[in-house]
């Protein structure tokens, strides 16, 4: 764990701690406000789908893109692009 972000990648499972609800992760006794590579551990990434609705290929349950970006000729800040 780097200040705010938990890299999984590098971090055993057994120092994960996963909550029996919705509530936050416990990495390395801290709750980092990012978690890199969740997908590196197979039971944090079901907590993932879960709880957020995204499968590991990126896409949303509802079969839309989770790549955050807009259609094509829409800007996210209500502005029409230049």
């Amino acid at each position: 764990v780097n200040g705010m972000i938990a890299t999984m990648g590098c971090i055993p499972a057994e120092r994960c701690k996963l909550p029996d609800g919705p509530g936050p992760v416990e990495v390395m006794g801290t709750l980092p406000k990012v978690i890199h590579q969740y997908d590196r551990h197979p039971l944090l990434s079901l907590h993932v789908q879960a709880r957020h609705g995204r499968e590991l290929d990126g896409s949303s349950s509802n079969g839309s893109s989770s790549s955050g970006s807009e259609s094509a000729g829409s800007e996210s800040n209500g502005r029409k692009p230049a």
